[in-house]
């Protein structure tokens, strides 16, 4: 009986942590300056992250909270481009370590078939441009990493 409560408390905190929420410890200043500029609530930014970091898409406050983080982060260009060495360099880092992936040996090599992967990507406006490319660079980080980590 013991065992089963305990799995069952495992289950609901991953569901917590991986579906649906962006942990605490992963809201930047550049984060909390957006989601005050653009007068939200935290929770609505947090929970708008599904299972892998994915983005709800298809969300105009979403997608105008990821251009007001773009253009702070310098990951937008002022003609609306998005900016994808810099890109690079913050998914490198940044995206091994939210997905738990940070023993995965080939990093910038993983990171740079994302971009390429992922650099054509059109969206309907630029907002909904950079929550799919977002999506798409987290999602294939996440599979070619998990993939990696499973050879090493």
């Amino acid at each position: 009986m013991k065992i089963l409560i305990i799995s069952q408390l495992l289950f609901i905190t991953y569901f917590q942590v991986s579906l649906g929420y962006l942990p605490d410890r992963y809201v930047d200043r550049e984060d909390i300056e957006c989601i005050t500029e653009l007068n939200l609530e935290r929770k609505t930014i947090q929970e708008a992250f599904g299972d892998g970091f994915i983005l709800e898409e298809g969300n105009p406050i979403i997608n105008d909270f990821m251009v007001c983080l773009f253009k702070k982060m310098d990951f937008m260009k002022q003609d609306g481009s998005l900016n994808f060495p810099n890109i690079k360099r913050w998914a490198a880092r940044s995206f091994f370590i939210m997905l738990d992936l940070r023993d995965v040996s080939n990093k910038y090599e993983i990171t740079d078939e994302a971009v390429t992967q992922c650099e054509t990507i059109k969206g309907s406006n630029i907002g909904d441009t950079t929550v799919r490319t977002f999506n798409c660079l987290m999602g294939y980080i996440r599979e070619a990493g998990l993939q990696k980590k499973g050879q090493d």
